[in-house]
């Protein structure tokens, strides 16, 4: 859901009262910048979240639950918990050891 700079000023100029002085609506273009910003990092948190869901293929629980915490607002940091359930953040040493297993049971040494 794209949002133009013109819909923002739009509906800021709607929401502005008018100027008692000069009887005509003044636009804060402070609050126009910090909208756009926000409506930007929404927007690239939202391609995020679908990349982030197409990498988590084999599970489709686990996308079903992702989808539903967002779809139901959760706050920022129950997402970041459920994340860290999904995928656990490790050491570069735990990945190395990891990878070093995986690469085992390729070879067939597992």
């Amino acid at each position: 859901m794209p949002v133009l700079v013109k819909d923002l000023f739009v509906i800021q100029t709607n929401l502005t009262p008018k100027n008692p002085v000069t009887k005509e609506r003044e636009i804060d273009l402070k609050m126009l910048e910090k909208n756009c910003r926000l409506i930007r990092r929404f927007y690239e948190t939202q391609q995020r979240s679908k990349l982030y869901a197409n990498l988590i293929t084999i599970n489709v629980d686990v996308q079903t639950v992702i989808r539903m915490s967002v779809a139901s607002h959760d706050t920022m940091s129950d997402l970041q918990d459920r994340s860290l359930e999904i995928f656990p953040k490790m050491t570069k040493q735990q990945q190395q050891a990891v990878q070093t297993i995986e690469n085992l049971e390729d070879v067939g040494f597992f």
